[in-house]
């Protein structure tokens, strides 16, 4: 089972990512295949939601749905979070490169 989950994980991390960067390789006249590309990209990444889903259950499945919660509330903060920082760091117009870096460390 972990090899199984293992596996989704890595189809969901470097199938989008391989299919991205072929995308770049595309010309303007290529439309249909860079839509193509495009779609299977976006559908083949949520596989990693099915990898990701199922740590809370092995890490204690009486808890997976309180877990969920806890750890979906911690990461969805920083929407509204990082918002109100970069407004307050931006009274000055010189500290724009900070916020950048800023949110850039926060999406990571």
């Amino acid at each position: 089972m972990q090899l199984i989950n293992i596996f989704v994980m890595c189809l969901g991390s470097f199938g989008p990512s391989l299919l991205l960067i072929g995308l770049g390789f595309l010309d303007c006249t290529q439309t249909a295949l860079a839509v193509t590309l495009l779609t299977v990209a976006v559908s083949v990444s949520g596989c990693v939601f099915s990898g990701y889903f199922v740590n809370h259950m092995d890490i204690a499945p009486q808890y997976a749905g309180t877990l969920m919660g806890i750890s979906n509330g911690v990461a969805a903060s920083s929407g509204f979070i990082a918002p109100y920082i970069a407004s307050v760091l931006t009274t000055d117009v010189s500290c724009f490169l900070c916020v950048c870096l800023f949110v850039r460390q926060s999406q990571l």
